[in-house]
């Protein structure tokens, strides 16, 4: 590698670059397959998550009023409708 920090979620290519490279060498965000499936058998809702975390909360809600798009404030709106219906 040519000294770039790699970021990445664990899954695919990264886990063989991690593999290769070592954990300290790279930055992996994300949940593992584990969590996610823990997660799942505890009954994940999305919407508990978005009135629970402000910050996620008005990132959703600027989105779904075209904060980030003002030209377009529509254009981001199925991103906000996965993020609330369809996240998992």
């Amino acid at each position: 590698m040519n000294g770039a920090l790699t970021i990445g979620t664990l899954d695919g290519a990264n886990v063989e670059m991690m593999e290769e490279m070592g954990r300290e060498n790279i930055f992996i965000f994300g949940m593992t397959v584990e969590e996610v499936e823990a997660l799942e058998k505890k009954g994940y809702n999305s919407e508990e998550y978005i009135a629970k975390i402000p910050e996620l909360r008005q990132i959703v809600e600027q989105i779904e009023q075209g904060y980030f798009t003002p030209d377009q404030p529509d254009l981001l709106k199925d991103i906000s409708n996965m993020i609330r219906h369809h996240d998992r």
